[in-house]
């Protein structure tokens, strides 16, 4: 039995999955347009507390941006506490631990990640690129001691990145970063010398030796993947019809199982909502409650090896093809889908 919260366009949901692979339960926790968990397993209480972002409404109608806490045991999900994330919080992507009782922002809107605290608010901001606006659309937080690895998902003609950052006390600093061979990536997790992400342009679940930042493995998918968590043995993946933005809150979605040696599928469980039997739309992020979730805490992770990766010489001649394909292909895409758009709009 495996236990869930998982954030879409339209609510928050816990979710329970049998030994089996079986749904058993889905239930919704609260409505609205919701993105970045982060969570905090007591193995003495054996509940788990989460901090989700409920931007508003919808996602054009983020309005309302707070933080809201939560204390789950077993089946029992009770509201704990909620705090206002002000204008300059952004579109926040993700949430991750912090010292004390502070967290980590991905400011998307910003193009930043920021140390935040409840009772404090900003402390400290690191903008990336010296761009005040998102740019490099950061998305995705993996912190493992020291080391923060954050996910640039990129908007300007260029790959994904991983950038290896460091802080102390209040500070943060990028202390380099490494290309991915793909684009519009979400999601980092490591185990081991492998890091996780979910490269959602290919709809795909990847594998990369941290040691030569080379693929071990990619896992194709049918659909659109975002949302990554694990418990050290497997690693879960979210996967959701792509839609357009106005029609995301309404798609269906699944929790694929997926084993991290191999890379290949245990099983694959569609999440409805059991009391109305509806669609839960789009998964922005999923985390694993009532057990630690390693993605979320780095436990299984060196920070030393994310912090060599740095040093790790990449094919200069491959990236510069990449991104004078991301350059030239895209203007096309796009023209291609406005064209398709405007048909459709007749």
């Amino acid at each position: 039995m495996t236990d869930f919260v998982f954030a879409t366009h339209s609510g928050l949901y816990f979710a329970r999955v049998g030994s089996d692979s079986a749904l058993q339960d889905c239930t919704l926790i609260a409505e609205g347009y919701h993105y970045g968990i982060t969570t905090r397993f007591d193995v003495a209480k054996d509940e788990t507390l989460i901090r989700a972002y409920r931007g508003g409404v919808d996602v054009h109608n983020q309005t309302e941006r707070e933080s809201i806490e939560y204390r789950i045991r077993d089946m029992l999900v009770e509201e704990v506490a909620r705090h206002e994330l002000d204008e300059i919080s952004g579109h926040v992507h993700q949430f991750a631990i912090g010292p004390g009782d502070s967290m980590f922002i991905a400011n998307t809107k910003r193009n930043s990640v920021d140390l935040w605290h409840p009772n404090e608010g900003t402390i400290k901001r690191l903008v990336f690129d010296g761009h005040r606006n998102d740019v490099n659309h950061v998305n995705s937080i993996f912190p493992c001691g020291d080391i923060l690895a954050v996910m640039l998902h990129n908007l300007r003609k260029l790959e994904s990145q991983i950038a290896i950052c460091q802080f102390d006390g209040a500070d943060i600093t990028e202390l380099g970063r490494f290309s991915l061979p793909d684009v519009q990536c979400h999601n980092v997790g490591v185990l081991g010398t492998q890091l996780f992400y979910n490269a959602s342009g290919s709809c795909s679940t990847v594998s990369l030796n941290l040691e030569s930042l080379e693929i071990s493995h990619r896992l194709k998918m049918k659909e659109h993947t975002k949302g990554m968590c694990s418990d050290g043995d497997l690693v879960y993946a979210g996967m959701s019809n792509y839609a357009n933005r106005s029609e995301r809150a309404f798609s269906s979605a699944w929790v694929v199982i997926i084993d991290p040696q191999t890379m290949q599928v245990n099983d694959t469980v569609q999440f409805t909502e059991s009391a109305r039997k509806e669609k839960v739309g789009n998964i922005n992020e999923i985390r694993i409650v009532g057990q630690e979730d390693v993605f979320d805490t780095g436990s299984k992770c060196s920070p030393d090896l994310l912090r060599s990766t740095v040093d790790v010489p990449q094919n200069q001649l491959a990236i510069s093809l990449r991104r004078f394909w991301i350059g030239t292909s895209d203007p096309i895409k796009r023209t291609i889908k406005k064209m398709l758009q405007s048909g459709n709009a007749r």
